[in-house]
């Protein structure tokens, strides 16, 4: 979150809005626990969410901002990682209010557009 201009302290949410842009950062568990089932494709171009008790994920605004991925899941070893996936936003044809669906828009960002 500090090459997007982060100066605060420990920071345990999922997502984060990038202040004076219409991005956040996003850090999605890839792996089934207690609370999300969120899975990426087999060619990295789209990630699906839904919560783990298939409950209704609330969604209220249509947003149509860019998500920043930087996956969140365990290696091999147990270890946890962060993988940057790419850009993404909402595939609203392939959401509804159980599932949704982010379609890849850029698998690269600049980080100088940030300092």
């Amino acid at each position: 979150m500090r090459c997007f201009g982060y100066k605060g302290g420990h920071f345990q949410r999922a997502a984060w809005r990038i202040k004076g842009r219409t991005q956040r950062v996003w850090f999605p568990k890839l792996y089934p626990n207690n609370m999300w089932n969120n899975y990426l494709s087999d060619d990295f171009t789209e990630i699906f969410m839904k919560r783990a008790d298939g409950s209704d994920l609330n969604i209220e605004i249509k947003d149509r901002n860019q998500t920043v991925v930087f996956a969140h899941y365990k290696n091999i070893f147990g270890q946890t990682v962060y993988k940057f996936y790419g850009t993404y936003v909402v595939d609203w044809k392939n959401t509804d209010e159980y599932f949704q669906t982010f379609k890849q828009v850029s698998d690269s960002i600049d980080l100088e557009e940030y300092k």
